[in-house]
């Protein structure tokens, strides 16, 4: 059953992620619901979901990132919700490591460093907190309390030691 599509699926995670992740963000409560619990299933939930994640990072968060201009305004309060929530205690080598950047447009044979994705995570947050839809501004706060909290830690050099 579960195990059995957990295995059949496992090859498309990087796909399916940030998808999943953005519905179980969504606006509407019996789509959020039925996602979380496909979720939950797809990758085992708790600490197993959470190392999935961890193994599909950096696509998940440059999606993300992307979705949060869809022009489906139900896309960017997830994509928001999604960023949020899997920003959380992450380090700048598993937000793809690097030195100083000063230029966000930097993309080296598709490699994205850390501070170029960074300063994509605050242009997304910027652009949300400016949404015509209020659902998306609420979503955007939530964000931003999470960049917030990640670029303080990034920035505090007793965190980066350990």
């Amino acid at each position: 059953g579960t195990q059995e599509m957990q295995e059949a699926l496992r090859p498309h995670l990087t796909k399916l992620l940030p998808r999943i992740l953005r519905a179980c963000h969504d606006p509407n409560k019996q789509t959020r619901e039925q996602m979380k619990s496909l979720y939950n299933g797809l990758t085992g939930g708790g600490a197993e979901a959470r190392q999935a994640i961890t193994q599909h990072l950096l696509s998940t968060i440059d999606t993300l990132i992307d979705n949060d201009a869809n022009k489906l305004w139900r896309a960017r309060v997830g994509a928001c919700g999604a960023l949020a929530e899997i920003i959380v205690g992450r380090d700048w080598q598993s937000l793809g490591g690097g030195g100083p950047v000063l230029d966000d447009d930097l993309d080296v044979k598709g490699y994205v460093p850390a501070g170029v994705r960074l300063l994509r995570l605050w242009r997304a947050t910027i652009r949300s907190l400016d949404d015509v839809r209020g659902a998306v501004r609420d979503s955007a706060e939530t964000l931003g309390r999470g960049v917030r909290a990640l670029t303080i830690r990034l920035c505090d050099p007793m965190a980066s030691e350990k």
